[in-house]
């Protein structure tokens, strides 16, 4: 039997603090990113994908 996650957003929350010790970047910085993202994929799987056009760079990282 599979491990069920019980407390998601604590799961997330350890996840995104380990992703930020392992790249060396601060948490916040790490949440904003995962907030983002994560508005831009419900967003894309909304009925209202192909009513907005979004613009802008604000998502690109510099590449190192």
């Amino acid at each position: 039997m599979k491990n069920e996650i019980t407390n998601i957003k604590a799961s997330v929350r350890a996840r995104l603090q380990n992703k930020a010790r392992e790249t060396g970047k601060p948490f916040a910085e790490i949440l904003q990113y995962y907030g983002m993202e994560r508005f831009l994929y419900r967003f894309s799987c909304s009925e209202y994908v192909n009513k907005f056009i979004l613009k802008g760079a604000l998502m690109f990282t510099e590449v190192g």
